[in-house]
């Protein structure tokens, strides 16, 4: 049966909303990658506590999941999005006013990535519940241009507003953005009331990990994403790294704020092809490998505005594939009809950005130790060798044969 015109356009208008409603996700991360890098290194902060204050910011996006069946409980999702979003703008704002404080400022920040990974994540069990899954593709695509698009902006406009405005000024109107993307709930349908008890919830969390270790699909999928073969922690640094490329305040700004989100944007739209070619694992590992050899092209070309900018296309571009890459794999390794999927899916995504933190803390002592250099071939050396040892399990257990992986046969095998 054919859809009417007007009730095909209130479909595109409810998936835009719920794609773009994602954007405080992306404000606060934005913030951590681009502008927090960027205020400390103007006060002479030196690299390796740079790493560690975003090492601590991007804490909750690997141990958020085991909190995060709080929103099952007892409320609708439409009041833990609401609730959510008002802490962690009031958080990124506190801790703008407080970024020569570097405690107060990493406290606060962590508690806005806290509150912000908890809206993500109410925010998908609130579209899964309410969407046909025919319309997730869709979903995940504005989603995905929604997080980087107010990443990009976000990074850069903080900037700006802080060297501008009077500083509590600036708070203020970065508070309000983040909390803007609120109105378009307005276009979701009614949230589904929650039935389960907190006991029930976290008892069946942790009954379903362990279950989960037991699948050598799972297993597998882990090691993946645990070993640094793909995580691009030098994103979550380089707009730190202007002074080594003589690079300007503003230059590096916009160049890590909006020009990354472009980069990566691009990079998403290569993946989707590369991902129906061939084998999502093998796209995700083998990328992330090329993401090695620009760092490599770092160490040998001279430290100069040009370098920064070719090699920072290039390196998002490539991080832009792997997002895609790292989206299409975890599907693969969960399989259809799953009981499990949820609390797979949610494991994986966490243990993907457990190496982003691991090297983000080696990659800024090394800096700050040995040089920038050192620096890049600590990130280089990490990926290539774990993307080499992951290749050859891949190949022993016949993971990723094909165009796509074949997760009912491994599973049954395991």
């Amino acid at each position: 049966m054919e859809i009417a015109a007007p009730q095909l356009s209130r479909n595109r208008t409810r998936l835009l909303a719920m794609g773009f409603a994602m954007a405080p996700l992306g404000f606060v991360f934005g913030f951590i990658n681009t502008a927090m890098p960027i205020l400390l290194a103007a006060q002479n902060v030196p690299v390796h506590i740079i790493a560690n204050v975003s090492v601590i910011a991007f804490l909750p996006t690997s141990l958020a999941f085991l909190i995060c069946p709080i929103l099952d409980v007892r409320f609708t999702r439409r009041f833990y999005i609401v609730a959510c979003a008002i802490v962690s703008a009031l958080s990124l704002a506190a801790s703008i006013l407080e970024y020569q404080h570097i405690i107060l400022f990493t406290a606060f920040i962590t508690i806005s990535c806290t509150s912000v990974v908890l809206y993500g994540n109410a925010l998908g069990g609130w579209t899964v519940d309410v969407l046909p899954s025919s319309d997730f593709g869709w979903l995940g695509s504005w989603t995905n241009i929604a997080n980087l698009g107010a990443a990009g902006v976000f990074g850069a406009f903080t900037v700006h507003l802080v060297r501008l405005l009077p500083l509590p000024l600036a708070a203020a109107l970065l508070a309000v953005v983040v909390l803007l993307p609120l109105t378009l709930l307005i276009a979701f349908p009614e949230p589904i009331q929650p039935y389960r008890t907190a006991a029930e919830t976290f008892r069946n969390l942790f009954r379903d990990i362990f279950r989960l270790l037991g699948q050598r699909a799972c297993l597998l999928g882990l090691a993946a994403f645990i070993l640094p073969s793909s995580c691009f922690a030098l994103a979550n640094l380089v707009s730190g790294l202007g002074k080594d490329f003589n690079a300007p305040e503003s230059y590096v700004a916009n160049m890590t704020g909006i020009g990354v989100a472009v980069a990566c944007s691009i990079g998403t739209l290569i993946g989707a092809p590369l991902c129906n070619r061939f084998s999502r694992g093998h796209v995700y590992v083998i990328i992330g490998m090329g993401g090695a050899f620009c760092s490599i092209g770092m160490i040998l070309a001279p430290h100069t505005l040009y370098s920064f900018t070719v090699d920072l296309i290039a390196y998002n571009i490539l991080q832009g594939i792997t997002y895609t890459a790292f989206t299409a794999f975890s599907l693969d390794l969960t399989g259809k009809k799953n009981p499990l999927a949820a609390t797979q899916i949610a494991v994986l995504t966490a243990s993907a950005n457990l190496p982003i933190l691991y090297m983000s803390y080696f990659e800024g002592h090394a800096h700050d130790r040995f040089g920038l250099n050192a620096m890049f071939a600590v990130d280089a050396g990490a990926s290539i060798v774990a993307g080499t040892l992951l290749l050859l399990l891949f190949r022993r257990y016949h993971i990723g044969k094909g165009p796509l992986t074949q997760p009912e046969i491994v599973i049954a095998a395991s």
